[in-house]
């Protein structure tokens, strides 16, 4: 929905010659275990992620939320990630990246706010 324009060109796309094919056919993320993990609380709204993601531990809590285990190899897309939910995650673990979403979050509000 954002292209506006294609043009095909004469010249062969050329990758590196010294690039490797990685199969993408389970998705590009492939959690590892040196990536970090935090325990998300997903509203009804939010279940998609648990889905979408690889998650180790998904846990139901009988009112429509789950509560998943989910591995993030950068921080800064957990934040983006809880935050662009919307309301519809919460970071219960670890400490440090519960902290980290409550100041950006406060950060945005407080732009929203100069106005």
């Amino acid at each position: 929905d954002r292209v506006d324009d294609v043009e095909v060109l004469d010249e062969p796309a050329a990758p590196p010659p010294d690039v490797e094919p990685t199969d993408v056919s389970a998705g590009l993320f492939r959690p590892a275990p040196e990536h970090r993990s935090a325990v998300l609380l997903l509203e009804r709204e939010a279940r998609w992620v648990a889905e979408y993601y690889p998650v180790d531990e998904v846990v139901e809590q009988g009112d429509g939320r789950v509560r998943v285990l989910l591995r993030f190899a950068d921080p800064a897309w957990l934040v983006r990630l809880v935050l662009g939910l919307g309301g519809g995650a919460t970071v219960l673990e670890p400490a440090e990246m519960v902290t980290a979403v409550a100041r950006r979050a406060a950060a945005a509000l407080a732009l929203t706010e100069a106005d």
